[in-house]
């Protein structure tokens, strides 16, 4: 008799805000904030439509899909809407007031392992003090490229994750680094 062996896999984000007031020349941390997040459905439907990259098209060969290149990670933004996040939230739930793709070569999204089973793409982002001075902040979320590289004109993106935290209003002073650690982890029975 053979055994099949199943795994467990559960998705996670670890999500983390630091707060940095720039009084006196010196970079101050004023505020921190970490909690533990689901994934959205649509985060689940995006990573599901990335392991089937391929399109069989009339010819014998495939093509790479559509769907890979718009459901990649691929921005950071936060908003306004101060409703607790859900598993359904989706794109058009953010109150999007900044926006701002990853700089991959720049580090701002990696992947890292963590022998044995944990997986996770390291995810920071700083929204710098130069933008949404007076703003009040009480969300980010994490939204895939959808149908351009540019986030603020993309077409079809996902949220793949979404935070609520206190409100912050934004000062000319202030940058926010945003850490994100989106997990997989598995456990083999």
């Amino acid at each position: 008799m053979t055994r099949c062996v199943q795994d467990n896999i559960a998705l996670f984000g670890d999500f983390t805000m630091k707060v940095y007031d720039q009084v006196n020349g010196e970079n101050k941390l004023v505020r921190k904030f970490t909690k533990r997040n689901q994934i959205t459905n649509q985060g689940r439907e995006a990573l599901l439509q990335l392991m089937r990259p391929l399109d069989l098209g009339a010819s014998p060969y495939v093509t790479p899909a559509p769907s890979q290149g718009e459901n990649l990670i691929w921005s950071l933004a936060v908003g306004t809407n101060s409703d607790p996040p859900a598993i359904t939230d989706t794109e058009t739930t953010m109150d999007i007031q900044w926006q701002e793709a990853f700089n991959f070569a720049g580090g701002e999204c990696e992947v890292i392992t963590i022998p044995p089973n944990d997986f996770h793409l390291a995810i920071t982002k700083i929204l710098p003090a130069s933008v949404l001075d007076g703003v009040t902040l009480v969300e980010a979320g994490i939204l895939t490229r959808g149908d351009d590289n540019d986030p603020t004109i993309a077409l079809g993106r996902k949220l793949y994750a979404r935070q609520k935290y206190s409100p912050i209003i934004k000062t000319s002073t202030m940058t926010i680094q945003f850490e994100w650690l989106l997990g997989i982890t598995i456990q083999g029975s």
